[in-house]
């Protein structure tokens, strides 16, 4: 003996979800300032990072994400100046997301090489004044 179904289960039969068609940043429309924002920041931290060929798979995801989230905040805060209601609690969700792949990119400051070789430094000590001094006077 087979149980029956319930009358509802056999009129209305399971529906399918329908298929995931997934986007990605390189589908959008580049055109837009919301594109560019996002692409300049992603292009930004990877060179920051040392560029592409440095970066792991994750690395490189994880720039993207982070770069994507700047350019939602930055969206957020400008329309906040501009007097308009924002969600502040799905803006702080983002802020929060953007720290948290950002740290784990890193925030660290990087040192600027400010040293001359001896060459440079002496061509410089060696050179003649550019501007000429003015004559002493007699008085």
């Amino acid at each position: 003996m087979t149980p029956e179904k319930p009358p509802d289960e056999a009129a209305n039969p399971p529906v399918r979800a329908p298929k995931a068609r997934l986007v990605s940043l390189d589908q959008i429309d580049r055109r837009t300032k919301a594109a560019q924002l996002a692409l300049e920041a992603k292009e930004a931290i990877i060179a920051d990072l040392g560029g592409i060929d440095q970066l792991s798979t994750l690395e490189r995801l994880a720039c993207e994400h982070a770069a994507l989230a700047s350019a939602v905040v930055a969206d957020s805060y400008t329309r906040w100046l501009k007097g308009e209601q924002i969600a502040l609690a799905e803006l702080a969700t983002v802020q929060n997301a953007f720290l948290r792949v950002a740290g784990s990119l890193g925030f660290s400051r990087r040192a600027k090489d400010v040293t001359t070789s001896i060459d440079a430094y002496l061509d410089k000590e060696n050179a003649p004044d550019e501007a000429p001094h003015p004559a002493p006077q007699s008085t």
